[in-house]
């Protein structure tokens, strides 16, 4: 195969297309959704196809990544 690369170039910006309402909804609806299946974890993308914007990453059960010391260490594992 091809081992090409670009190198990188100064002031490109980066924009997140994470919407904050539409991750709150994922976050919420995926952790009823497990419940209600009586599962254990559970991972949702919400995507915008048309444009490939990523506009929630949900995952459950989750944590707070500035208070580790409170999560589940299967949790983290």
């Amino acid at each position: 195969g091809d081992n090409s690369s670009v190198p990188p170039v100064d002031g490109r910006d980066l924009t997140l297309t994470v919407d904050r309402d539409v991750q709150w909804y994922a976050q919420r609806v995926l952790r009823q959704t497990v419940e209600d299946a009586g599962g254990e974890t559970g991972v949702a993308v919400v995507m915008d196809t048309a444009t490939g914007e990523l506009l929630a990453l949900a995952d459950y059960p989750t944590y707070d990544p500035n208070v580790t010391s409170q999560a589940d260490v299967e949790t983290l594992a």
